[in-house]
Formats: structure tokens, C-alpha cells, sequence
């Protein structure tokens, strides 16, 4: 098992555990169609919305992304729980 498919299995426990309490997701990694797959389940698993983004985390401008990605995805209002996991 490679180290990308440890923390894809990671990503998609946390996903799911905080989907099943309800959270906002917002997941980036660098593969978007494993990412997406984990984003389906864990709305199935009872998130209220979820934002899927390919981007590599090492990467500054990846971030800045990301982050006004989930910013106009979401909005500026308080959430009860937006929960951000970068693989």
C-alpha cells in the first residue's frame, strides 16, 4: 500500500465520520475522481454539502485556490461545522 493510497483511506474515514454528524466538506487532493467518489459518500452518509477540488497542497497557488473555492462555495456565513481535510 502506497503512501497516496493510505491517506486517500484517511481522507475518506474522516469524511465519512464527519458527514455522518452533519458537516460541511470541503476535500482537496491531487486525484480529483478518488476525491469525488469519497465527496458522493459521504453526502450519501448525510453531509449537507460538499466541495470537491483537485489541487496539490505543496503548491501556494493550489491553496489560494482551494481557499476562494471553499469561500465562494460555502460563503462567509458561520457554518455549525465546515470541515476542511487536504490529502
Amino acid at each position: 500500500m502506497s503512501v497516496d493510497d493510505v491517506c486517500v483511506c484517511i481522507t475518506q474515514h474522516l469524511a465519512y465520520e464527519y458527514a455522518r454528524r452533519g458537516a460541511y466538506l470541503a476535500l482537496v487532493a491531487r486525484r480529483e475522481e478518488s476525491l469525488r467518489e469519497v465527496g458522493d459518500a459521504a453526502l450519501a452518509a448525510g453531509s449537507p454539502g460538499v466541495l470537491v477540488v483537485a489541487g496539490d497542497v505543496s503548491s501556494p497557488d493550489d491553496c489560494r485556490k482551494f481557499v476562494d473555492d471553499t469561500i465562494r462555495y460555502f460563503g462567509r456565513c458561520k457554518r455549525s461545522t465546515l470541515v476542511i481535510i487536504c490529502c
